[in-house]
């Protein structure tokens, strides 16, 4: 089966809107379906059923860390806007999303449980795959007018493992697992 874990960002109207905007550009982008944004904090690949209690083990170390604030702001393209791929909506969280990651990463590699997650992390909202370059001139008039736009704030108070099973209409996500993050007064 093939796991990632992640955390919710609530769907702003300003997010909604944006995706119906980059849906009507004539783009060739396939955005992501609403109830399927996240953000991903490991892309762990294919386990077997057996590697689930470990990986479960893991995550529910992590029922100590705070919950947190966090702000979506911004939208950019990747590897960069000369080649674009993917569109997204940054993430910023002041470090927190990047020690739970660390966390996890280091969990994993102790426990000997190997992920496909090779990417510098960079906290970001996946809004669609750029699938060729016709209509790229919309898109980048998008970014040229919300490249700073503030999209809100959020609370990030659970972590999740999903399973993502793919189909030809795009990817099925199923939660396995959730660790609620402590409270905190400041969050």
């Amino acid at each position: 089966m093939r796991l990632f874990i992640a955390v919710d960002v609530p769907l702003s109207q300003k997010i909604k809107d944006l995706l119906k905007e980059i849906d009507k550009s004539g783009a060739d982008v396939k955005t992501v379906e609403p109830e399927n944004l996240h953000l991903t904090l490991l892309f762990i690949g294919e386990k077997r059923e057996d590697d689930l209690k470990t990986i479960e083990e893991i995550m529910n170390s992590l029922k100590g860390q705070n919950s947190f604030s966090a702000s979506a702001r911004g939208v950019g393209f990747f590897p960069n806007l000369d080649r674009p791929r993917v569109i997204w909506i940054g993430i910023e969280d002041h470090g927190n999303l990047s020690e739970i990651r660390k966390q996890l990463v280091n969990s994993f590699k102790e426990r000997k449980i190997t992920f496909d997650d090779r990417n510098e992390f960079s906290p970001h909202l996946t809004l669609g795959r750029i699938r060729s370059p016709r209509g790229i001139e919309n898109i980048k008039r998008i970014w040229e007018e919300r490249k700073y736009e503030d999209f809100g704030n959020f609370k990030v108070d659970k972590v999740m493992l999903f399973k993502s099973i793919l189909t030809p209409r795009g990817p099925i996500y199923e939660e396995l697992h959730s660790v609620g993050l402590k409270e905190t007064s400041l969050s």
